[in-house]
Formats: C-alpha cells, structure tokens, sequence
C-alpha cells in the first residue's frame, strides 16, 4: 500500500508517479502530471509522492490492508 504499481499490456511495469502521468494522459489531462517529470521538478515530486505514498493512510485516517483483511477468509496481504 506504498507504492503504486501498474502493468503495461506487454508486460512493463510502471511505479510510483509514472503511473499517474501515464493514466492522465490516457483521459487527456496528462498536462497535469506533466511538470513531474521535468528534470528540474521531477526530484521534488518523486520526494512528495513517497512521503505522501508511506503516510497517506495514517494521514487521511483509513484502514491498513492489514487490518481491512483481518478476518475475512481468502484475503491476503503477501
């Protein structure tokens, strides 16, 4: 729940904010995530995104994985 994963159909994996530009790019407002991959934002960016990526549940107050599966059968956080 740190990070954010997404699959290519071929196959490629793409992390973290990478996913976020390629997503809004896909409905057309990728101008929005554009500046994060600018060489000059891209450092700052990716700093935000992975403190925001390990806070993110504690700081808007939801559940942890864990803690969602805990006792529902079939339910696995590995």
């Amino acid at each position: 729940m740190g990070r954010m994963h997404a699959l290519y159909p071929n196959g490629e994996l793409v992390t973290d904010l990478a996913v976020f530009r390629e997503a809004y790019q896909l409905i057309g407002l990728g101008w929005l995530y554009a500046p994060t991959s600018w060489p000059v934002l891209a450092p700052v960016a990716n700093q935000i995104y992975q403190f925001w990526a390990r806070q993110r549940l504690r700081l808007t107050g939801r559940p942890t994985l864990e803690s969602l599966c805990n006792g529902r059968e079939g339910c696995s956080t590995g």
